[in-house]
């Protein structure tokens, strides 16, 4: 069972970092498109 709790707080633990990464990635992206107006939203469009 000690295996088992430790695959699921791996797990959690990598999905808490790819949110994270996902958010700021998020957060440059609306920094970008504040700055340059229209054409970034495109490519994140794209990303999406």
């Amino acid at each position: 069972m000690n295996e088992v709790r430790i695959a699921n707080y791996t797990l959690l633990i990598t999905l808490l970092l790819i949110m994270g990464v996902f958010y700021t990635s998020i957060q440059s992206l609306s920094q970008t498109n504040k700055n340059y107006g229209e054409y970034p939203s495109i490519i994140s469009g794209y990303r999406y």
